[in-house]
């Protein structure tokens, strides 16, 4: 399983627990790849509202309405996306997908790529240190602790200390509590 994947599947998990997490779009890209558009074009929409200013999430909601035939309501996603991050490498790659160009398909969406580089650390060579930048979050503790998955749970509000030292009292709290059901 790639860095993505690990991604990913840790993003469907925070979404099923919190539906106001700002990683929905990557959640939904999952429904993408199922082609479960209708979902997608769920998620992403209820998804800005809470987030209007999350360009991935507006460009990746007009290549859904797109698919979904909906090509008014992917022009003004499209607009949106463009007027948050005028970039004019995305701005010719969703042109030329708009227009129907068959290669701007099946490229790579360079948004995505742009993303991965910027959430996925470089993997370092040593495993170890690897292991330690792997992603971290308070929610994804309590999905974890929802989950009966106590030690993962307990393992990650470790991680949290290091993370944000201000919040150690109630992360300890987590632990001792943690602590109490793995005995």
């Amino acid at each position: 399983m790639n860095d993505y994947s690990k991604l990913s599947e840790k993003a469907e998990l925070i979404y099923k627990f919190d539906k106001k997490t700002p990683l929905f779009a990557i959640a939904a890209s999952k429904r993408i790849a199922d082609n479960n558009l209708e979902e997608a074009e769920k998620m992403l929409s209820e998804g800005l509202v809470n987030f209007p200013d999350y360009t991935t999430a507006y460009l990746t909601l007009s290549k859904v309405l797109l698919k979904l035939g909906k090509e008014e309501e992917a022009r003004a996603a499209l607009d949106k996306g463009l007027e948050l991050n005028p970039n004019n490498k995305t701005k010719e790659y969703y042109e030329a997908l708009f227009a129907g160009k068959e290669e701007a398909e099946d490229e790579i969406d360079p948004i995505m790529k742009e993303i991965n580089e910027e959430i996925l650390p470089e993997k370092p060579e040593d495993e170890d240190v690897a292991e330690e930048e792997e992603f971290v979050s308070e929610t994804l503790a309590a999905v974890y602790k929802a989950q009966g998955a106590f030690e993962e749970a307990l393992k990650m509000y470790e991680k949290l200390i290091e993370k944000t030292p201000e919040k150690e009292d109630i992360y300890r709290s987590e632990i001792e509590e943690l602590k109490k059901k793995i005995n």
